[in-house]
């Protein structure tokens, strides 16, 4: 989200493609509603982690606290990947986000790769090279 939020306030056409659930997820859409973002996002039963910025406005400085991703069910992967297909090859993809643990099926760890590797051959495509 952060890296969305940096393109689109610099006048980048952005679409936000996740894996959204539970109650966190539902203050993230709206918290994308208000941004003005654009996205599309697969409900998940899996809670969507939280990131707390306390920052001390004296300094500056800011403390990061992350919540741990939940595990990404196989057909929450599934739902995500079909979703990705349908869209237009974009100019430019970021893989964000921290990995939640690994699912009994695997699916944390296999997305992640068939995410970069489609997003290379996508971009390679794009560039009319094979």
């Amino acid at each position: 989200m952060n890296v969305a939020r940096v393109l689109h306030a610099t006048g980048h056409d952005v679409l936000v493609v996740a894996p959204v659930g539970g109650s966190t997820g539902s203050l993230f859409l709206a918290d994308l509603a208000m941004s003005g973002i654009r996205n599309r996002v697969v409900p998940t039963r899996a809670e969507t982690r939280r990131s707390i910025a306390a920052v001390d406005t004296a300094s500056g400085q800011a403390t990061l606290l992350n919540e741990p991703g939940l595990p990404l069910r196989a057909e929450d992967a599934d739902a995500v990947d079909a979703l990705v297909l349908t869209l237009s090859p974009p100019a430019v993809v970021a893989l964000c986000g921290s990995l939640p643990r690994a699912t009994r099926h695997g699916a944390s760890d296999g997305w992640w790769r068939r995410s970069a590797r489609r997003a290379r051959s996508s971009s390679s495509t794009r560039a009319g090279r094979p």
